[in-house]
This record gives structure tokens, C-alpha cells and sequence, in this order.
């Protein structure tokens, strides 16, 4: 009898293993033939309770970011329990059973009579549960959902085997409920990159900002299902973020939103400019007047930046906390903002690049003219070499030079072919001291023209330049008039560097070196006139401080030692050459190093 008892038993078990098997494989058969995860989950809920001989089967989706259990499918409720349980959402402490499955990852057998702290007695008399068993859906050990399975107002003997076979089933409903995350996230990737590339290629097909933001802000809405997106951007001369682009507002909302200026202070564009990617805009934060001033319940703000900088904003509705923002929606969203953010960009680019080429060939045409002022050559004088170099450090300087043809005197026969010689440095660089430059020169060469002293024409130029010019710059003079046949020279210095003259014979220096304020600070100043003689062989070299103030990248300056040295060692070469020898010179001591100052000579030996 033991024997056939014993017998007995093992012949139920197999069978019972057979079976339990069997409605496995019916299972695995049945998800195997549904794609969807919505109709695999409604198959599982209708199949567990033939299987396993119970009345109701329900499952929950866990939503880790707002930890909360939703019902997604349930079976064998009544219709007005099953739409009150589906609209149920199960956060910690609502239903305890549930938060001990989730914490313990195990199945859980609850009693009502026996654990009454588990499942709440209203929930339990509202339901009819008696005995129910909560399983977690385990994938990989991440947590995706529970099946709840129980018999409706009754208790029921819910045996070790029978938990174990509807363990099984619900890790086969966890795997098919990762798989179909796992597909969807994949399509929603795929669907993000061809949203974004469709905003590319409309943007790439604009030429215009204001035509590329417009397409943006029609076409976000088709993509992503919002129904208003707008742009601001950056205006410098109100200081302030300002409507350029929107699509999808109600007409009471244009009005409002076209006089909407959001100032640097403002604490949402302090937040954006911070580096957060985007704000919720809604009543209760503190930058909530955008959304009220909408009329819109919740609103999101994007931020366009580009290395850090602040350069507009994209604006979108937001369903709000019910309809929560997927990650897809934000990653377009973000996306979007990013191609809004680019576009601006290179067209702020564009017009920047338009605006230096502007200024190249304005600066270009500036040069051209800057060096019209220039003697075109050096003049022919009996018994001189003249000789001249002009480099501008930019486009174009404040350096000049310039030879003056004189009148003869009709006392004085001997001041036939005078020359006057003039170097000059406007105290700035670029443009403004072109400008200065070129009124310095006219004024000077006018009023020297009629063949006065050097000291009348420097201060009567410098009363010119004072009734005529609006700025605080000012230029520094040297002028000396050649007398070719006697070789002497008369000059009045107006603060400039002092002229060299290197004798011939014995290779001494000597510097003209007098006191003389610049021209354009004080009127009615009056200069000094000195002269000095020359031997033939003699040299004059006038020069500007880019020569001696020349540095290389050892900051070193050239100096005026080196220069005396330099024009000692060639003084008996032709004022060409000279003026060639210095020139290289300088360049070889400067180097790689940038030329921050122009550099002017003019070099007059005596030969006969």
C-alpha cells in the first residue's frame, strides 16, 4: 500500500510538471505570436487565469522616475472595478504589498484576514480580495512591473507549484516587456535622428536667419505634437531677450507676446545662461509670468548657447506633470534648439566675416590713398642723395614724410633748389591717426609751401590743427630746409626724435637734438630755429621711433645705440643704400616677432 501511495504521488507530480510545462510553452506560443507589448500583456492577463485556475490577472508597469506603479492590463474585474483599478495610480504607501515586492524582488503570498497591514481593509472589501499573490517582473534584475493574480471574494490554497509556474510566467512577460522597451527606445532613437535631420536639411535649404527660425518654428510643432513653439534671441541694443519667430499662439497671446523683453536680470535668462538646457515654465516657479503672460498652463524654455553664450531661447508647450515630457520629446526638443542655436550662430559669423571683409577693402582703399599722400619718389637735388623707407605696423599709420620744393628768395640767390625735408608721428595707430595723418600733412605742406622759416610753418600748423581738429591726438614734427649749395640746413623741431648727422671724414654722430612741443596740444607755442652744415660725404637721417623702439621676442629693443653704430659702419655708402642697410637691419634684430609701430626714414646725403 505505501508502495502504490508512494507511486501515486510521483505519478501526480510528473503529471503535474507535465502540465505545468505545457502551460509554459502555451504561454511562450501565445507572446510569440503578438508583436505589439500592449497585446502580448493582454494575452498573458487572459491566459494566467485558464492556466492556472484562477478568476483575475492584472499587471503593473513600474516607472522608476516618478516611483510609481501603473495598471497597464487586467482581466476577470468587473468593468466599473476594472476602469476605477486602471485609473489607480500606486505610489509608496498606497498599497504595502506592493512596496515590499518591489523592495524584496520576491513573489508575496498575502492573506486579507492574516495581513491586514499589507493590503489596506477598504482596498480589500472594495476588490473582494481574500488571498492574492503579488510577482515582481524581473529583467536582467531590474525591476519592470508586478502581476497581481487572486480569485475574486473567495480564498484560495495557492500551492508552492502553482507560484512557481506563475513565477515563470511572469519573468517570460518581463522579457517580452524589455524586449518591447528595448524596440520602442530604438524606433524612438531612429524617429529622434530623422526628426533632427529633417530640421537640418529645412534649415540647410534657408538662406535668411529670420526664414531659417521661421521654418524652425513651423516645423517643430509636426514633429513633436506641440502646439506653440517660439524664438527669442538676443537684442545688444535693448539688452534683452526679443520675440523674433513663434508659431501656434491664439490671437489674444500675439499682442502679448510680440511686447515680451526678457532682461539679463531676469532670473530665467540668468538660469539658462548658467548652462541649464532648459527651464519648466509654469504658475507656481518663479518665472511663470512668461507662461501666465501666454495664457499657457506649463511652458518649457530651451536655451540657444554657443561656447557658453546666452544667445535666445526656444519656447514649447509642456503637457504638464499628467502627461509627463518623454525623453523623446525633450531630445528633440533639445535637438531642435540645437540647430536654432547653429544657425544663429553662423550667421552671426557670416555677418561678422562681411563686416571684416567690408573693413579689409575699406582699409584696403585707405592704404591706397595714405600712400598717394606719399612722395612718389624721392626728388632730384644738385649735389644731394635723398633717399626714403615707410613701413605701417597696420593697414594704415600715422607715420609720414615728405619734400617740399621751395621758392627761391629773390634777396638771397644762393636759395636756389631749397628743399624742405619733413618726417612726422602721429601719436596712435590704424585708422584715427591715418585720418590725423593726413590733415597734418596738407596743413603742413600748405602753409610751408611759400617758402617761410621751419619754425613759422610748425606753428602756424599747429594753430591749424587746433581751430580745425576734434580729437586728443597730436603729432610730432621734424622739419628741415635744405640749402643744396652752401650745405647748410635750418630746422624747428616739434617734439620728435632728433635727426643724426654722421660726419664723413672722422665718423662722428652728432644729434640735433632741441627742445619743441608736439603739434595739436597747446596753441600759440613758439619754436625754436637751429641750423647745422654739412661737408660733402655728410649724412642726415631722420627717423620715427618704429626704429629704435623695434622689439624682438626677447622684448629687447633695437635702440638708438645700435642705430648710431649701424650708420657709423655704412656712413660712406649712398643714402640709398643706407637707408636699405637700416631697414634690414631692424627687420633682422625684430624677428618673428609683430611690428607694433611704423617705421619711417628719410636719409639726405651730401655729395658735392
Amino acid at each position: 500500500i505505501a508502495i502504490a501511495i508512494q507511486e501515486g504521488r510521483l505519478y501526480e507530480a510528473e503529471r503535474q510538471q507535465a502540465w505545468l510545462s505545457t502551460a509554459l510553452l502555451q504561454v511562450a506560443d501565445a507572446m510569440s505570436q503578438v508583436s505589439d507589448m500592449d497585446a502580448v500583456l493582454t494575452t498573458i492577463v487572459r491566459l494566467t487565469p485558464l492556466l492556472a485556475g484562477v478568476d483575475r490577472c492584472s499587471i503593473l508597469l513600474w516607472d522608476a522616475e516618478t516611483e510609481t506603479f501603473s495598471p497597464s492590463q487586467t482581466h476577470g474585474l468587473h468593468p466599473e472595478l476594472r476602469d476605477e483599478f486602471e485609473r489607480t495610480r500606486f505610489t509608496p504607501g498606497i498599497l504595502p504589498a506592493l512596496d515590499l515586492v518591489r523592495l524584496d524582488k520576491q513573489p508575496l503570498l498575502v492573506k486579507a484576514a492574516r495581513d491586514g497591514g499589507l493590503i489596506p481593509s477598504s482596498m480589500a472589501d472594495r476588490y473582494g480580495i481574500q488571498e492574492i499573490v503579488l510577482l515582481p517582473l524581473l529583467a536582467q534584475g531590474e525591476l519592470l512591473g508586478a502581476m497581481l493574480v487572486d480569485d475574486a471574494g473567495r480564498a484560495r490554497d495557492f500551492s508552492e507549484r502553482l507560484i512557481d509556474m506563475l513565477s515563470d510566467i511572469a519573468n517570460q512577460a518581463a522579457v517580452v516587456i524589455q524586449s518591447a522597451r528595448l524596440v520602442r527606445a530604438q524606433r524612438e532613437e531612429a524617429y529622434v535622428s530623422t526628426a533632427l535631420l529633417q530640421v537640418a536639411e529645412a534649415v540647410g535649404r534657408s538662406t535668411e536667419l529670420e526664414e531659417t527660425l521661421a521654418t524652425i518654428v513651423r516645423i517643430t510643432p509636426l514633429l513633436v505634437g506641440v502646439e506653440t513653439c517660439a524664438i527669442f534671441l538676443w537684442d545688444q541694443d535693448s539688452a534683452a531677450l526679443t520675440p523674433i519667430q513663434y508659431y501656434g499662439l491664439r490671437r489674444e497671446e500675439r499682442e502679448a507676446f510680440s511686447h515680451l523683453r526678457l532682461s539679463q536680470d531676469s532670473q530665467l535668462v540668468q538660469t539658462l545662461a548658467s548652462g541649464q538646457p532648459f527651464v519648466a515654465l509654469d504658475g507656481s516657479s518663479e518665472w511663470g509670468e512668461v507662461a501666465t503672460l501666454l495664457t499657457r498652463d506649463a511652458l518649457l524654455a530651451f536655451s540657444l548657447t554657443s561656447k557658453r553664450d546666452l544667445l535666445g531661447i526656444m519656447l514649447a508647450d509642456y503637457a504638464g506633470p499628467e502627461h509627463r515630457s518623454t525623453q523623446r520629446l525633450m531630445t528633440i526638443l533639445s535637438g531642435i534648439a540645437g540647430q536654432a542655436a547653429i544657425a544663429v550662430e553662423n550667421d552671426r559669423l557670416l555677418r561678422e566675416a562681411a563686416e571684416q571683409e567690408r573693413m579689409k577693402q575699406e582699409l584696403e582703399v585707405a592704404q591706397r590713398i595714405q600712400t598717394s599722400f606719399l612722395p612718389e619718389r624721392c626728388p632730384p637735388v644738385s649735389g644731394w642723395e635723398l633717399a626714403a623707407y615707410w613701413r605701417s605696423a597696420r593697414e594704415v599709420g600715422g607715420d609720414f614724410y615728405d619734400f617740399i620744393p621751395l621758392p627761391v628768395r629773390l634777396e638771397d640767390t644762393t636759395d636756389e633748389g631749397r628743399m624742405g625735408l619733413v618726417i612726422a608721428d602721429v601719436a596712435d595707430k590704424g585708422v584715427p591717426a591715418a585720418l590725423f595723418m593726413a590733415l597734418s600733412r596738407t596743413l603742413l605742406r600748405t602753409v610751408s609751401i611759400d617758402g617761410r622759416s621751419p619754425s613759422d610753418a610748425v606753428s602756424r600748423t599747429n594753430d591749424l590743427i587746433l581751430s580745425d581738429a576734434r580729437s586728443d591726438l597730436f603729432v610730432t614734427v621734424f622739419y628741415v630746409i635744405l640749402r643744396p649749395r652752401s650745405g647748410d640746413v635750418v630746422y624747428a623741431n616739434a617734439g620728435h626724435m632728433p635727426p643724426l648727422v654722421v660726419r664723413a671724414d672722422e665718423g662722428t654722430i652728432e644729434e640735433l637734438r632741441v627742445p619743441g612741443m608736439a603739434l595739436g596740444i597747446l596753441p600759440d607755442v613758439q619754436f625754436g630755429e637751429h641750423s647745422s652744415h654739412l661737408m660733402p660725404g655728410d649724412t642726415l637721417i631722420l627717423y620715427t621711433d618704429g626704429v629704435t623702439d623695434a622689439m624682438n621676442v626677447q622684448k629687447e629693443s633695437f635702440g638708438l645705440e645700435r642705430l648710431k653704430e649701424l650708420v657709423q659702419r655704412h656712413r660712406h655708402k649712398s643714402a640709398q643704400d643706407l637707408a636699405e642697410a637700416i631697414n634690414a637691419d631692424v627687420v633682422g634684430f625684430v624677428g618673428e616677432a609683430t611690428q607694433f609701430d611704423d617705421v619711417t626714414l628719410v636719409v639726405a646725403r651730401r655729395t658735392a
